[in-house]
């Protein structure tokens, strides 16, 4: 039965105008003999893409060692940049269209040599809520913890930080020009807001204070937890850069828990990851001198926030 059902899928495949199919299910039996006139290659960091982003994950034992000052193996560099270093003629897509163009710039100038363009101006990107710029800076001084041997850090007083400020987009509205928030009916929804962490701690950490997962440490944070809707929580999306990789939200909070300046939160292709998420708002909560010690990046978006009405705080804002 098994033998007929599979020859009966190929031969359906033979009649098909376009076959859809993963790289891996690619070199299954179904396929085998099949020859097409045209292959498009999907999520193709692997031929085209972008070489300033995360390279693949290798979830292997055999991470490349140095011997003599070269790895032994390549599988951390993607074709595409082999590709790129042999001289092969690449075409550069130019235009952005996700990120509002102050948020932009920070990317443009700090990986790509200020060659991007932007395909949206300010205006397809209008602030969601009255007073909240398009990049806003917290400066949060706490505490940064490591969870068991594993290296991931975690930050109590930024993780706070994150959910007051989830709470109050969602509750009343975030107005950062002001001393005291107006109460406003706010526009954002629950799906509408990304947090990304650099650590996996600290995105356990943040979920287990968001409603919806009650684990509370104090009555202050049970009354916290209570201001934000808790039949709306699930939709706040909390998830580490690599996760967050191909996707995008109108409102994405950026918590780094590092106190030191770090190469980890650094890294170029990671941190360029996490900040071209955001449409509309990126606000980004961090211990301020490590980061603009860590990256030229963070430094810009430090200048930038610093320059702009509203767009530099101190913990807490509200």
């Amino acid at each position: 039965v098994k033998a007929g059902a599979e020859k009966a899928r190929k031969k359906k495949l033979k009649t098909a105008a376009v076959v859809g199919v993963t790289c891996c299910s690619a070199g299954g039996q179904l396929l085998d003999g099949q020859r097409f006139d045209i292959v498009v290659l999907d999520e193709f960091a692997v031929l085209a893409g972008d070489p300033m982003q995360l390279p693949p994950l290798i979830a292997n034992p055999a991470q490349p060692q140095q011997r003599g000052g070269m790895p032994v193996h390549g599988l951390l560099r993607p074709l595409f940049a082999r590709l790129m270093a042999a001289g092969h003629p690449v075409h550069l897509l130019r235009r952005q269209y996700r990120c509002h163009p102050s948020i932009a710039a920070i990317s443009n100038h700090s990986f790509y040599g200020g060659r991007l363009l932007d395909g949206c101006t300010a205006a397809d990107r209008a602030p969601l809520l009255p007073g909240l710029p398009p990049v806003l800076c917290v400066d949060v001084r706490g505490s940064q913890q490591f969870a068991g041997g594993s290296g991931s850090a975690s930050n109590q007083a930024e993780a706070q930080a994150v959910v007051q400020m989830v709470s109050k987009l969602l509750g009343e509205g975030m107005r950062p020009g002001t001393e005291q928030s107006e109460v406003s009916a706010s526009p954002v929804t629950p799906g509408m807001i990304g947090v990304i962490c650099f650590h996996r701690a600290q995105v356990s950490l943040i979920s287990s204070m968001l409603p919806g997962q009650r684990r509370y440490s104090s009555q202050a944070e049970e009354q916290l937890h209570d201001s934000l809707p808790e039949q709306l929580q699930e939709d706040v999306t909390v998830a580490t850069v690599d996760s967050y990789q191909g996707l995008e939200k109108p409102v994405i909070i950026l918590s780094t828990a590092v106190t030191r300046p770090g190469s980890f939160v650094g890294d170029a292709q990671r941190l360029n990851v996490a900040l071209t998420r955001a449409k509309h708002h990126l606000i980004l909560a961090g211990h301020v001198p490590a980061l603009q010690e860590s990256s030229v990046a963070f430094k810009s978006l430090l200048r930038h926030a610093r320059s702009t009405p509203g767009a530099y705080r101190t913990a807490p804002i509200f």
